[in-house]
């Protein structure tokens, strides 16, 4: 109750959150199954947002060694079975204030290492969890946190055991969270979070996460999407990664893509052609190689 109701959890103190994480790990120790049982959820909790917590990074080990501890004291073979059981619960409280978070919430931080963590179990909550996701990825949300669910995201489409379900969403995914993250608007510093949705749709992209009929009706908008950001003067690693991803979506029609997809794609590799740095011009001839 201490821990919970003090300010300790949401110190931006070193010292005073590893003492935090060492108290718990001896209450964990201490109790043994018999007191940790009825306490699971209080005390995962604690070690959730302790693991997640940007200042304790050199202590993540420990806060982890603590959460296998806790989770064989609860009848549990590992960690991550302690996530898969959890789930449900947290993502239902963080459902109660997720459209207030920023770039400072702890929440944001457990929202992150919980689904990072949860592996397969993440599946049965798909729908919120994009929710969320999409929430925050907002214009006028923290840059901070932005960039941290587009990295979320990014995870997400590396992770093969949910690639059948990514594929069910992936419609979702492109129009409601990477497409509106490659918008230009004038005044914010969102190079970064252009650059990153890119990157996130050219991971998509060689995951074979999506259905062509699908990406034959999604690509005259992600071309119109793409033009601001193939002539985006001041980021040239942005405009190298648009061409980049114009490649992956050419190599994954094939011979499918029909005349008035070339026709949207041919005119903006030819303005790249004469982009003022020698790394976009030599990618735009190997993505004119595919394209001829």
């Amino acid at each position: 109750e201490l821990i919970i109701s003090s300010d300790y959890l949401q110190s931006e103190n070193v010292a005073v959150l590893t003492r935090t994480a060492l108290v718990t790990h001896n209450v964990v120790y201490a109790a043994g199954p018999k007191s940790c049982k009825p306490r699971q959820h209080m005390l995962f909790k604690i070690l959730l947002q302790l693991g997640s917590s940007p200042q304790l990074e050199g202590k993540r080990a420990f806060v982890n060694s603590t959460m296998e501890l806790l989770a064989k004291n609860v009848g549990l073979e590992e960690a991550s079975d302690l996530f898969s059981v959890e789930l449900e619960s947290l993502i239902k409280e963080m459902k109660e204030d997720y459209e207030n978070w920023t770039r400072s919430s702890p929440e944001r931080f457990i929202f992150d290492l919980l689904v990072r963590k949860s592996e397969t179990a993440v599946v049965d909550y798909w729908e919120e969890i994009l929710e969320i996701i999409a929430m925050n990825i907002n214009h006028d949300k923290d840059v901070e946190l932005r960039f941290d669910m587009l990295s979320l995201i990014e995870h997400l489409l590396l992770q093969e055991n949910l690639h059948g379900t990514i594929i069910f969403y992936t419609e979702i995914v492109i129009k409601l969270i990477l497409l509106p993250c490659t918008e230009w608007r004038p005044g914010m510093p969102i190079g970064k979070i252009r650059k990153a949705s890119v990157i996130c749709l050219i991971k998509l992209m060689e995951q074979n996460l999506i259905e062509k009929d699908k990406l034959d009706v999604l690509l005259p908008e992600m071309i119109n999407k793409l033009k601001s950001s193939l002539d985006d003067d001041w980021a040239h690693d942005l405009r190298f990664a648009c061409v980049v991803l114009i490649n992956k979506i050419m190599e994954f029609f094939g011979t499918g893509l029909d005349r008035e997809g070339f026709n949207e794609i041919y005119p903006e590799l030819l303005k790249r052609l004469d982009d003022a740095q020698d790394g976009i011009r030599i990618e735009t001839c190997k993505a004119f190689e595919v394209f001829f």
